[in-house]
Order: C-alpha cells, then sequence, then structure tokens
C-alpha cells in the first residue's frame, strides 16, 4: 500500500502543481489581454489624432486655395483693366500726339 500511497502524493503534487501553473498561465492571459486592450485603445488614439490633424491640414489648405483663387481673380481683373485701357486710350493718344505733332 505504500507504494500506491507514494503514486497518489505524487499525482496529487503534479495536480497541484498543475493547478499552480494554470492559474499563473490565466493570470498571465488575462495581463496579456489588457496589455492588447491597452494597446489597441493607445493606436485608436493615434488614430483619431491623426484624423484630426489632417482635418485640420485639408481645412487650412482649402482656406489657402480659396485664398489664392481670390488673389487670382483679382490679378485677372487688374489685367483686364489695363488691357481695356491701353486698347482705348493709347490710340487715342497716338492720334491726339498726330495731331499736334
Amino acid at each position: 500500500m505504500s507504494d500506491l500511497e507514494t503514486r497518489m502524493g505524487i499525482l496529487e503534487h503534479r495536480m497541484d502543481n498543475n493547478e499552480e501553473q494554470n492559474r499563473r498561465l490565466e493570470d498571465e492571459l488575462v495581463r496579456s489581454r489588457m496589455e492588447v486592450r491597452d494597446a489597441f485603445q493607445r493606436l485608436d488614439m493615434r488614430i483619431d489624432e491623426t484624423n484630426r490633424r489632417i482635418d485640420q491640414l485639408q481645412n487650412n489648405l482649402s482656406q489657402q486655395i480659396l485664398e489664392l483663387a481670390a488673389q487670382t481673380n483679382r490679378i485677372h481683373r487688374w489685367i483686364i483693366a489695363v488691357a481695356l485701357f491701353i486698347v482705348t486710350v493709347l490710340p487715342v493718344t497716338f492720334k491726339l500726339a498726330d495731331r499736334w505733332l
């Protein structure tokens, strides 16, 4: 019976060790899940911040494009005004110069 008791003791010891190892592995699994969840939350925060910065840059770029378009329109108006002035005044000036000189 002593041999059977020894074997039972060994088996009980192994079961205790296995249970302890299972508890440690479960604890490690829980910690790993929490770390992964935290990593995903940080990644989501970084993605949100990047999206926010992209939106801000896009808004700034759109505003700059609108300002450049307005400047281009003003420059075009000035160019047209100068061209019309030259087309209308220059021939009159030449005729007056011919008449007076």
